[in-house]
């Protein structure tokens, strides 16, 4: 069999499997900036350009979480979070991804995205999520799929970003980080907008499934 044939049956095989777990009501989504990039707000790696400007007033090769750090603590929580919500603007608008991948009616949507553009097609469309923005929210499910913004929100201010975050997190956010673990073990899940060459994706994807890509 050639590569060619083999890649062609792993499509139809794991499309089948996608199918099978979205009737059966195991398949979630787990979303990243990828997606948002579309709406017009900043990657990843842009993001981390532009705090690098403004600290150092040119690009510069650091550790992403140490700089955000370093971002914080130069400007302190609330200019820290006037900064972000401008780059990162309430006003952008959803663009078709998001759009279909809320109508797809996953049992779990999860996304490392603070912004609000998810939720915006929640709303446009009537349809209903429990929405996760803080560890708290998780403790009274409804029964409904749920969104959850596993990284915080900028509109509650308690986003993950920088070193101290990560180091936190389990203790920020115990109950929805062991509930992601169980849907690594039990749900189908598709990554959207994410690359596993992102070190930071890569420790999250390490730590729910224990399989290093």
């Amino acid at each position: 069999m050639s590569d060619n044939d083999q890649y062609k049956r792993l499509i139809k095989e794991s499309l089948k499997s996608i199918r099978k777990a979205h009737d059966e009501n195991y398949l979630s989504v787990f979303a990243g900036t990828g997606i948002s990039t579309g709406s017009g707000l900043p990657s990843w790696k842009k993001l981390i350009d532009i705090l690098a400007k403004e600290i150092y007033g040119v690009e510069k090769n650091e550790d992403p979480l140490v700089l955000a750090e370093k971002f914080f603590n130069e400007n302190g929580h609330i200019n820290y979070y006037k900064k972000l919500k401008n780059l990162i603007t309430s006003r952008a608008k959803p663009n078709v991804l998001h759009s279909e991948i809320v109508k797809l009616n996953p049992k779990n949507l999860i996304t490392t995205n603070w912004d609000n553009l998810f939720e915006q097609v929640i709303d446009e469309e009537g349809v209903f999520f429990d929405v996760i923005k803080t560890d708290t929210e998780i403790r009274t499910p409804t029964g409904w799929p749920k969104f959850i913004k596993m990284h915080g929100s900028l509109d509650r201010e308690n986003i993950v970003f920088r070193e101290k975050d990560y180091l936190e997190y389990s203790q920020n956010f115990p109950l929805i980080e062991n509930y992601i673990k169980g849907v690594f073990s039990t749900d189908v899940v598709i990554l959207v907008g994410y690359s596993l060459g992102d070190p930071n994706v890569k420790q999250r994807y390490n730590n729910y499934t224990g399989y290093k890509p």
